[in-house]
């Protein structure tokens, strides 16, 4: 029908119409007649013919039916062909097969073969060619755009892309040179390719003017952007035109200003914030930058640094997880197998960590576990990690052990290292706080009072994180349900985002309470530490404790409401502390950590709740600086520049509370109150102005992050206590740092072990490693090796720890110890120290 209302228009012949309804009834006849995995393509070509049906015209009908001609004349005599695979007509259009589809019209690669053939200096090919594109150009305002006619990636056809007509003004300006008949029509042709660019086709963003892809989205993708400028500052060479010379100019400035955002050490991001480029793509980055290098070193660096990774092996890191799992860091996308137990499990992943687990055996052992990982390149490496161990049954027994905590035990735990973040507020943040060495982020989530269940749109903008970030989420009641029905709605609310969002780490119940109000909050956190904990038990639910608002009796009456409801299990996995601005009566600044660990012990003592060991996170963390005069265009008021501190002050504000908090044995966390400041006055504590530009204060700060983030926990006790009486102690030299790129074997800094052990007490070992690593202490049967006991943890730095085995019974008889210990970055081959025989009597 749209065939023949064009006719009856004039705008398409008889003799094309014709052909047209051929090529449209030979794919219906081929779709009814073929095997489905032939005829399926068909019958996609055929509903893309009927979706651009009430928008036909004569460029599009061309587009359209010569590619349904190309899909007949391929599905007819062959099976799909893999993705991507190109065909060509008579002309040298190129048609692109995408699995589903069929083969469809590409503009960008037509494009592409006509650089192809002006290059080879052929003249009758570019005239065929050219004309065959000119044919296909469809009228825009200000110029023509050559469409693609396919959905893709949630954009409905037909679209265009900035990419596509910066490649076609080039394409026709180099061709108007060679073919000298038609010089004016196809310069004339470049001009309209390039005129619906500027304001369209382009993108304002951080970086400066960016390409646009696609025009339905505003994806940021580098090979575009850097061949959409080569491209451009070709035409405009060509053709002297002032106005895509500087769109080129400043296009290539962002380019630059960008390169450190798309590139991890170890690989390139094909699309910000965090998509990694397959392989052919960051070897087409690769050549593109060489060829912009000699006009800026910047882009000589990126090619040596972007070329470099196809040859760097993947890199390993390792964390503390239970026995029966391994969770693991994987510096670039690779294939991964885990070989344990004697199976393998494989992993596709673009890098970041990841934890595998298995069920434990039924019979007792020690099970070695290796990663292997292959990245796109081809590139192998392998590591260690600590074996998984399966201890025996131990035997029946009345013996009941009860662990008391005191003030002093929050020094022996195994607490991870301290991890530093900011608060966002968009999900695409993230990737600037990455690259900054912030280890978290922190966002909030309010609740609808009465919903069971999330928005599905929230969820999905907390899952725009990128992967491998770690998410304290503040989820904000208020007012808080005062009934159970109610708890129960907040706490299926709760446990449903805890499921759906990967990325979550901590989940916060905010806001804090109020000391004549802590009965409520207690109430409600019960409800949904209860429900989260059986669907997400690795997600940490903590409470909120607010510095300001009278936090000593603030505690004291959550504690008692605690006490009161009678729970056997614990409240809170941790503790969010937000520190008055500065010390006053009633008030718990930042130096009063130390009072909130005491209190905590003394107000949760003998219940199933820690108190002095409960993790704490710093959280609010804030100094507004003062705003330059420069940067005030960023901001709602002008007020922003004359209130707050300079920005050095701001720097020196955050250096100090991150020492602060590093030497806190108990503090897991640290976030700032936010990383990019806010443009009405009062927000201006981020690190980076609205636009996304860092302040003169980031360096600093940054530095003071890495510093904190690697402090040994405890305030760096590097030396091990004295040997305890009846140990023996062995001393081993300490290791070398690793060289770039190799592996790191952790060395044994000094261990102690018992002599003699009581089958009535648990047994102590003393551990101590050269650098950051992970260890496993068992005890073994000394006849047999089968293990009766074992505990692993972390040591986050140089230093050392003594290790307590579990409080199991065990029967009397002769034991041997061993320690085994792994690097925590860069692993290389676990190391193994074993002890003498020992009689447990």
């Amino acid at each position: 029908a749209a065939i023949k209302r064009q006719v009856a228009r004039g705008h398409i012949s008889p003799a094309d119409a014709a052909r047209y309804r051929s090529a449209v009834n030979r794919a219906a006849l081929l779709a009814r007649e073929l095997p489905r995995a032939r005829s399926a393509p068909l019958e996609s070509q055929l509903a893309q013919a009927a979706a651009i049906a009430p928008k036909l015209t004569a460029p599009r009908a061309l587009a359209v039916f010569t590619q349904l001609e190309i899909n007949d004349n391929w599905f007819a005599r062959h099976s799909a062909p893999p993705p991507q695979t190109d065909v060509t007509d008579a002309d040298g259009v190129v048609y692109r097969y995408f699995a589903g589809k069929g083969f469809e019209f590409h503009p960008l690669a037509s494009f592409g073969a006509l650089n192809a053939v002006v290059a080879s200096k052929n003249a009758a090919a570019t005239a065929r060619l050219a004309n065959a594109l000119l044919e296909r150009g469809v009228p825009e305002p200000g110029g023509v755009g050559w469409e693609y006619y396919f959905d893709f990636g949630g954009g409905k056809a037909p679209w265009l892309s900035g990419f596509a007509q910066a490649v076609a003004a080039q394409a026709f300006a180099r061709a108007a040179a060679l073919d000298t008949a038609d010089t004016a029509k196809l310069t004339s042709a470049a001009r309209a390719a390039f005129r619906i660019i500027p304001g369209r086709l382009d993108q304002q963003t951080r970086f400066g003017p960016w390409i646009k892809l696609y025009s339905f989205n505003h994806a940021v993708v580098l090979n575009a952007q850097l061949q959409s400028e080569i491209s451009l500052a070709s035409y405009a060479k060509s053709t002297s035109d002032s106005q895509a010379a500087a769109l080129a100019a400043s296009m290539k400035q962002a380019a630059a200003r960008a390169l450190p955002s798309f590139h991890t050490p170890y690989w390139s991001y094909y699309q910000l914030p965090s998509e990694p480029s397959p392989q052919s793509y960051q070897a087409y980055v690769v050549q593109l930058l060489q060829s912009l290098s000699p006009s800026d070193p910047r882009f000589a660096a990126a090619a040596t640094e972007f070329g470099g990774f196809e040859t760097q092996p993947p890199q390993f890191k390792l964390a503390d997880s239970p026995s029966g799992a391994v969770h693991f860091w994987v510096s670039k996308p690779s294939t991964v197998r885990i070989a344990a137990l004697g199976g393998d499990r494989r992993l596709s992943v673009s890098g970041g960590w990841h934890t595998v687990s298995w069920k434990l055996p039924a019979r007792a052992g020690i099970f070695p576990v290796t990663i292997h990982a292959t990245d796109w390149a081809g590139n192998a490496a392998s590591a260690q990690a600590l074996p998984i161990v399966r201890v025996v049954k131990p035997p029946k027994t009345t013996k009941r052990h009860v662990l008391r905590e005191t003030a002093g035990a929050a020094a022996a735990l195994s607490l991870p290292a301290l991890s530093v973040g900011a608060g966002l507020g968009q999900p695409e943040q993230a990737s600037l706080a990455a690259q900054q060495g912030l280890g978290s982020v922190l966002m909030t989530l309010i609740w609808p009072a009465g919903a069971s269940a999330p928005d599905p749109n929230a969820i999905a903008a907390l899952n725009r994180l990128p992967q491998g970030t770690s998410l304290v989420l503040d989820l904000y009641a208020e007012p808080l349900p005062s009934d159970d029905p109610g708890r129960a709605a907040l706490a299926s609310y709760a446990a449903a985002v805890a499921q759906q969002v990967p990325a979550l780490h901590d989940l916060v119940l905010e806001p804090s309470p109020a000391a004549v109000g802590t009965s409520a909050y207690e109430a409600a956190l019960g409800a949904i530490y209860d429900a989260v904990k059986p669907v997400a038990p690795a997600v940490r639910v903590d409470g909120a404790l607010d510095g300001s608002q009278a936090p000593a009796a603030t505690l004291a009456a959550l504690a008692a409401a605690y006490r009161t409801s009678s729970r056997t299990f614990p409240l809170m996995d941790g503790l969010v502390f937000t520190p008055a601005p500065a010390a006053g009566k009633n008030l718990w600044a930042l130096g009063d950590v130390s009072k909130l660990t005491a209190a905590l012990n003394s107000r949760f003592s003998g219940t199933a709740q820690p108190g002095a060991s409960l993790p704490l996170i710093i959280a609010g963390v804030a100094a507004d600086s003062e705003i330059p005069a420069a940067e005030l265009a960023l901001y709602e008021s002008p007020i922003v520049g004359t209130t707050g501190v300079d920005e050095p002050s701001q720097a020196a504000a955050y250096v100090a509370a991150l020492k602060a908090v590093a030497c806190k044995p108990t503090v897991v966390g640290l976030l700032f109150d936010r990383l990019i400041d806010g443009t009405e006055p009062g927000e201006q504590s981020g690190l980076f102005y609205p636009d996304e530009t860092p302040k003169t204060s980031l360096q600093a700060v940054a530095q003071a992050i890495a510093t904190a983030e690697s402090a040994t926990r405890g305030c760096g006790v590097t030396t091990p206590p004295a040997t305890a009486p009846g140990s023996t102690t062995t001393t081993t030299t300490p290791a070398q740092p690793p060289a770039p790129g190799s592996t790191n074997v952790a060395a044994l800094d000094e261990l102690s072990f018992p002599t003699r052990i009581e089958a009535s007490s648990a047994p102590n070992v003393q551990v101590g490693c050269t650098s950051a690593c992970l260890y496993l202490v068992t005890m073994q049967r000394a006849g047999d090796a089968v293990p009766v006991l074992a505990r692993r943890g972390a040591i986050a730095r140089a230093g050392a720890k003594t290790v307590t085995l579990p409080d199991a019974p065990f029967p009397a008889g002769d034991y041997r110890f061993s320690v085994w210990i792994v690097a925590q970055s860069n692993p290389g081959t676990v190391a193994v120290e074993r002890s003498q025989v020992v009689t447990a009597t």
